[in-house]
């Protein structure tokens, strides 16, 4: 149909007044909403709107990533919130990295970072964004990170890289508090 559902968290001192920066969470299926919902009320000073594939198909294109601009970001505003446009930043984990990738690909210049947390990247050339990488040694879908942190810095790309060798696909649970702080510091 016509309808998508999403998760909304709104800032923790939340004034109607001010301007605030939002946060995409893109995770393919969404996995546990309530879980990472949980878990994103640690960037407290942000909008976090989490959103799931129209067609649940968990493979994020061109097209879901466009109405991010065209229909959520209206939403937002219709429920009377501010939305800082050029404080904009996408995090892609696990299947969100389609997400991420496609935001990488055509959208880098509406975002001021794009995160890849448990997932791969397939790109290194230079973008406007910034790239963040979160990922562990024994989670196969985090294999490119590393090399992808080293080939972004090598072509002078604004980059930054939380990496754990022991830490599985399920980083972003494990660690919450160092991620959401390593997040939080790397989106000022």
């Amino acid at each position: 149909g016509n309808t998508q559902s999403v998760y909304l968290i709104k800032p923790k001192n939340y004034d109607k007044n001010k301007k605030y920066p939002v946060g995409f969470f893109m995770h393919g299926y969404l996995g546990n909403w309530k879980l990472y919902q949980g878990v994103l009320k640690g960037l407290e000073d942000y909008i976090v709107l989490s959103v799931g594939t129209k067609t649940w198909s968990g493979i994020y294109t061109k097209h879901d990533i466009n109405a991010l601009f065209t229909k959520q970001i209206p939403f937002l505003e219709n429920l009377g919130y501010k939305v800082d446009k050029n404080n904009l930043h996408i995090i892609g984990l696990s299947n969100g990295g389609s997400a991420t990738n496609v935001a990488y690909n055509g959208f880098s210049n509406k975002f001021k970072t794009i995160t890849f947390i448990s997932t791969g990247i397939h790109q290194t050339y230079p973008i406007a964004s910034k790239v963040l990488l979160i990922g562990g040694g024994k989670d196969h879908s985090s294999g490119t990170l590393q090399g992808a942190y080293r080939t972004l810095k090598n072509n002078g790309s604004k980059t930054d890289l939380f990496w754990d060798d022991e830490e599985t696909h399920f980083i972003l649970v494990n660690q919450t508090d160092e991620i959401i702080d390593f997040i939080s510091k790397n989106l000022k």
